[in-house]
C-alpha cells in the first residue's frame, strides 16, 4: 500500500520520501501517513481554505486562474463537499470591479463558464485602455477659451518679435498732463523741442472717464492650466467606457429629436455630458474653473466647460441639470452623484436595475 502510494508522489515529495526510504527502510501505512502529514502539514485543510479565501487578481489573469484551480484541487481532496458555486463566487470576488460586475451578469453555472467570461471582458478593457492612451486625448481641450482683452492695453511686444510701427498706446487724462507737465513729446518718451522729430513714434489716444474706468476693471489675462495643481476627481472605468457596473445603469433618454444614452453612476462625483454630444446638439458652453478626472486604469482627462441648465427627457419626465463637458468614450450623459443628491429622496435597486427619483415633489 505504502508502495502504491509512493509511486503518485512527484517532484520534493518524491524526493523527500526516497530519503526517509533509506533512513527509516520499510514503512507501515500508520507510519508512512503521520510521516508525510509532518512533513507536508501546509495541506491541512484550514490552510488550504485560508490561502483560498484570500486569493486575488493582483498578476496575469492566467496565473490568477492557474493558482485557483491548484487550490480548487487541493481543497476537493481533503472535503470533497465543497460545491462548484461556492469555487464560482470565491473566483469572481477575487476579481475587480469592472470584471464582476460583467461576469454577474451572464450568471454563469460552471467555473469554467466563469474562466471564459472573466478572459472575454479583460480583452475588452485592454483595447479600450489601449485606445484611450492612443488617441492623446488626455489633458486635450477642444473648445475656445474664454476670451482674453480684446485690446493690447500696453501689451509689450515678445522679444522675438519687432514693435509695429505706429503703434497705439492708451493714455488716461491725468497720465496725458503729466506728459504736458514734464514737456514731454505727445508722440513719444522724449523731451519736445522746436524742430523736434520722434526716432521710434508711438500714437497716444486720450480715453473718457468712462473708458479709463471700464479699462481699470479689465481683469489679468488667466493663469495657464496647471493639472498638477487643480481640483481632481476620480471616476470608475465604468463611466468612461459606458459599461454597468456595480454602482451604474444604463436608461435611455432624449432631448428634442435626439436620443441619449445616460449611464447613471452614484460612484461618480459630478454629471457629465459627452464633448462629441454637446457638439452634435450645438449646445452653447460656458468656461468653468478646469478640474482633473482621473480614471480607475490611470489616464487623466479635463474637464473645462459646462452646459448650464441643460434638458431633456427619461421615463416620460423633464429634467433639467448643468453638466460638465468631458471627452469620454462611452454614453452621452453621465449623472452622478450631484444630480441625485438633487432628486433626494432616492432609491437605487442595481439588481433589478431601478432607480426612482423625486420630480417636483412627486416620485
Amino acid at each position: 500500500k505504502v508502495n502504491l502510494a509512493s509511486m503518485h508522489l512527484e517532484g520534493k515529495a518524491a524526493q523527500w520520501f526516497q530519503n526517509l526510504s533509506k533512513k527509516c527502510g520499510d514503512l507501515s501505512w500508520a507510519q508512512f501517513l503521520e510521516f508525510i502529514s509532518a512533513r507536508f502539514e501546509e495541506l491541512k485543510e484550514s490552510k488550504i481554505i485560508g490561502e483560498f479565501n484570500k486569493l486575488r487578481h493582483l498578476g496575469s489573469y492566467g496565473e490568477y486562474v492557474e493558482k485557483l484551480e491548484e487550490l480548487k484541487a487541493c481543497m476537493l481532496c481533503l472535503n470533497k463537499d465543497f460545491t462548484e458555486e461556492y469555487f464560482i463566487a470565491s473566483f469572481i470576488s477575487g476579481l475587480s470591479e469592472e470584471l464582476q460586475s460583467f461576469i454577474n451578469m451572464f450568471q454563469p453555472v460552471t467555473l469554467q463558464q466563469t474562466i471564459d467570461l472573466g478572459k472575454k471582458q479583460l480583452v475588452t478593457l485592454e483595447a479600450i485602455t489601449k485606445k484611450l492612451r492612443n488617441t492623446n486625448k488626455t489633458y486635450t481641450n477642444n473648445y475656445p477659451s474664454p476670451r482674453k482683452n480684446e485690446f493690447p492695453y500696453n501689451q509689450q511686444p515678445k522679444n522675438n518679435q519687432n514693435p509695429q510701427k505706429n503703434q497705439i498706446r492708451l493714455l488716461t487724462p491725468a497720465e496725458m498732463a503729466a506728459r504736458r507737465d514734464k514737456g514731454l513729446c505727445y508722440n513719444c518718451d522724449e523731451q519736445y523741442t522746436y524742430g523736434h522729430r520722434c526716432k521710434h513714434r508711438l500714437n497716444y489716444m486720450v480715453m473718457t472717464e468712462e473708458e479709463e474706468g471700464n479699462y481699470l476693471k479689465k481683469e489679468e489675462p488667466p493663469e495657464e492650466e496647471n493639472l498638477d495643481t487643480m481640483e481632481e476627481i476620480q471616476m470608475s472605468l465604468n463611466s468612461i467606457t459606458g459599461e454597468v457596473g456595480l454602482t451604474t445603469m444604463r436608461v435611455c433618454g432624449g432631448t428634442g429629436e435626439h436620443k441619449l444614452h445616460i449611464l447613471i453612476d452614484s460612484g461618480s462625483t459630478l454629471s457629465f455630458i459627452q464633448a462629441s454630444t454637446a457638439e452634435k446638439l450645438q449646445l452653447p458652453l460656458k468656461a468653468v474653473k478646469p478640474i482633473a478626472v482621473r480614471v480607475a486604469n490611470g489616464q487623466r482627462m479635463l474637464s473645462s466647460h459646462i452646459v448650464d441648465g441643460f434638458k431633456w427627457k427619461m421615463q416620460g419626465h423633464t429634467f433639467s441639470y448643468p453638466l460638465r463637458v468631458l471627452d469620454n468614450e462611452g454614453c452621452d450623459m453621465i449623472l452622478g452623484g450631484d444630480w441625485l443628491k438633487s432628486c433626494t429622496p432616492v432609491e437605487l435597486d442595481y439588481e433589478k436595475m431601478h432607480v426612482g427619483v423625486n420630480v417636483k415633489g412627486k416620485r
